[in-house]
C-alpha cells in the first residue's frame, strides 16, 4: 500500500480500538439499531454545519449527543418503547438532514461523501481531532466498565450495588454519540454502524466471557479493516463498502463453522 493509505491506516485503527467494547455493549443492550440513528443523526449536524457555516465536526457531535442524551432518559414503560423512539429519530433526522442539504449552498462536503464516506479524503488535522476523541473515550469506557456491565445485566441490581444508573447510562450514550460523529463523515453514515456491530457479532461465535469478547472485536475489527483496506486498494473500491463486506465474509465463515460444529457435536452426542 503506497502512502495515500498511511492516515486511513491510523484512523481506522484508533476507531477499530474503541469500536469492539462498544460494538459489544450495543449488541449486549439491544442497541444494535441506536447506531444507525445516531449516524443518521450525523447528517442532520453536517447540513447544519454547512448551512450556517459551522465547524462541521462540532454540529455533527453536538446533535449526536443530544440525541444519545435524550435516548438515555427514554423507559421502556413510558407512552412510545424506545424502538419506537428510535425508528422516529432514526427517519426524522435521515429525512431533516436530506431536506436542509437539499436548501444548502454547497459546502465542504457533498451528499454522497456524508452518506458513503471518504476515509482517504482525510488530513492530518482530522486524524489529529479523532484520536483526540476516541483516546479519551476509550479511557472512560474502561474506567466505566464494570458499572456499565453491571448495569446492563440489570440496572436494579446495579442500582442496588450503589451504581449510579443514569449516570453511567448517559456517559455511555456520550461516548457514543462523540465516537460516531468524530468518525461518521469519514467512514460513511450508512456504513458505521455496520462497522460498530459486526466485529462484535462475529466475536460472540467464540467468546464465551466479557471482555474476552471485547478485545476479539477489537482485534477483528482491526482485521477487517485492513482486509477491506487491501480490498479496496487492489480493485478501487470504496473503503467503507469493502471494510463492511470483508467482515461480512467473515461472519459468514463464522457462522458455517459453528453450524457445522454443532451438526458434529449433535450426532457424536
Amino acid at each position: 500500500m503506497d502512502g495515500v493509505f498511511l492516515i486511513p491506516l491510523v484512523a481506522g485503527t484508533l476507531f477499530c480500538l474503541v469500536a469492539g467494547p462498544l460494538g459489544s455493549f450495543m449488541i449486549w443492550k439491544r442497541l444494535s439499531f441506536f447506531g444507525d440513528v445516531l449516524a443518521h443523526a450525523t447528517l442532520l449536524g453536517l447540513a447544519l454545519s454547512v448551512a450556517f457555516s459551522l465547524w462541521p465536526v462540532i454540529a455533527v457531535c453536538f446533535v449526536a449527543v443530544c440525541i444519545g442524551i435524550f435516548m438515555s432518559f427514554t423507559k421502556e414503560e413510558a407512552l412510545l418503547s424506545k424502538d419506537t423512539w428510535l425508528s422516529l429519530l432514526a427517519q426524522g433526522a435521515l429525512a431533516l438532514g436530506l431536506f436542509v442539504f437539499a436548501l444548502s449552498p454547497r459546502g465542504r462536503f457533498s451528499l454522497s461523501q456524508a452518506l458513503f464516506g471518504d476515509l482517504l479524503a482525510m488530513e492530518a488535522s482530522d486524524l489529529f481531532l479523532m484520536a483526540g476523541v476516541i483516546i479519551p473515550s476509550f479511557f472512560l469506557l474502561m474506567r466505566l466498565w464494570k458499572p456499565l456491565l453491571l448495569v446492563t445485566i440489570h440496572e436494579d441490581l446495579a442500582a442496588v450495588e450503589g451504581v449510579p444508573v443514569q449516570r453511567v447510562k448517559t456517559l455511555f450514550m456520550m461516548i457514543l454519540a462523540l465516537c460516531i460523529g468524530v468518525t461518521s463523515t469519514y467512514f460513511g453514515i450508512l456504513l458505521l454502524s455496520a462497522m460498530l456491530v459486526l466485529p462484535a457479532v462475529i466475536a460472540r461465535f467464540t467468546a464465551r466471557a466479557a471482555a474476552p469478547m471485547a478485545c476479539l472485536a477489537s482485534l477483528i475489527g482491526l482485521l477487517g479493516f485492513l482486509g477491506g483496506l487491501f480490498v479496496s486498494n487492489m480493485l478501487d473500491t470504496p473503503v467503507g463498502a469493502s471494510v463492511v463486506l470483508t467482515h461480512m465474509v467473515l461472519l459468514m465463515g463464522m457462522a458455517v463453522r459453528a453450524h457445522f460444529k454443532r451438526h458434529a457435536f449433535d450426532v457424536s452426542s
